[in-house]
């Protein structure tokens, strides 16, 4: 059997920072379709992104662009009691959550857990007087 020779992958040629926002805007924020529109790894494309704030603009403009169009196209289902509301709902449930289209509420424990006022220590500590009684040291 043959070996098959590697594939050898072509650098993409450098494409300017207004197209690659066109092509997000056109991808309504999808780096992943706007990469392969351009020639660019999804990979790739996405580090361009992330070192351009004009490119994060675009691409949160676009999905804020696509959630108005899913409610708008919400409201429209609604009025005409159309019952296929799967794609619409996704869409409001993932992109729309600060909106507050969502089914759950997201907790940040980034400034520490805390449980009735009291950290886990404390909250534990408690718990073993309420229990057991005061643990003393001799």
């Amino acid at each position: 059997m043959a070996k098959k020779k590697p594939r050898k992958f072509c650098k993409p040629k450098r494409v300017s920072d207004e197209n690659i926002g066109i092509a997000l805007v056109a991808s309504c924020g999808c780096v992943a379709v706007a990469a392969r529109a351009l020639g660019y790894s999804r990979s790739a494309l996405w580090a361009r992104v992330t070192k351009s704030p004009e490119l994060q603009g675009s691409i949160t403009d676009a999905r804020e662009s696509l959630c108005d169009k899913a409610e708008s196209a919400l409201n429209k289902k609604l009025d005409a009691d159309d019952p296929e509301l799967g794609a619409i709902t996704f869409v409001l449930k993932t992109l729309g959550k600060s909106r507050g289209y969502t089914e759950r509420t997201e907790v940040d424990h980034s400034e520490g857990v805390r449980v009735a006022g009291m950290s886990p220590d404390e909250f534990f500590e408690d718990l073993v007087d309420q229990l057991i009684g005061p643990v003393t040291e001799d």
